[in-house]
């Protein structure tokens, strides 16, 4: 939801890390995945147009059924808006793209 909120007040762009979420005040604090690591997330386009984004959590569980409903994404090879790098959404890894 915060991601959708900032997109929103920001001319149709997904921020490049998620700082500016907690920053903004669009959330309190940046959560983590159920393993206590930071989600994996990769803003997609060319600055100052990034439009779409890759989210991922990585799971305690690879058999979660959860994760057969997810999209799978691989966005090593998408054009990342700014630093960072993409990530592959594969089992354990709970995905989702815009």
């Amino acid at each position: 939801m915060a991601l959708e909120l900032y997109y929103d007040d920001n001319t149709s762009t997904y921020p490049a890390t998620l700082a500016p979420l907690e920053t903004g005040g669009y959330i309190p604090v940046i959560a983590k995945d159920p393993n206590g690591v930071a989600y994996s997330y990769a803003a997609l386009g060319t600055i100052p147009n990034c439009t779409t984004y890759h989210l991922g959590a990585t799971l305690e569980n690879a058999n979660n059924p959860a994760l057969q409903n997810d999209s799978d994404h691989n966005s090593t090879g998408d054009t990342i808006c700014v630093g960072g790098a993409g990530f592959d959404g594969a089992a354990p890894v709970y995905d989702l793209t815009p």
